[in-house]
């Protein structure tokens, strides 16, 4: 929510504190790639010193997860967080 301006809900306008709100999003988005990233590169490398044809099987597990958490939470309460969707306060 902070990335698209809407650190604290869509409730009412920011202002000038979307500004804010998207850099703080922009910022703990690296720190997620930093924690995300050096793992699944990490798990990558060990499947690939395993057997060469499993390097695929974490990113496959990560998308499968991701996946998962979609259908159980709904699209539209997922694609919510984005700004769209059907239940976006007006």
């Amino acid at each position: 929510m902070n990335i698209t301006g809407h650190g604290k809900g869509y409730a009412y306008n920011m202002g000038s504190e979307a500004d804010i709100a998207v850099i703080f999003g922009i910022i703990l988005l690296a720190v997620w790639l930093e924690a995300f990233l050096p793992s699944i590169i990490m798990l990558c490398k060990r499947c690939y010193l395993a057997r060469k044809m499993i390097v695929i099987v974490p990113i496959v597990l990560f998308v499968l997860l991701f996946s998962i958490s979609v259908i159980i939470m709904g699209w539209d309460n997922f694609i919510g967080y984005f700004g769209t969707g059907s239940n976006i306060v007006k």
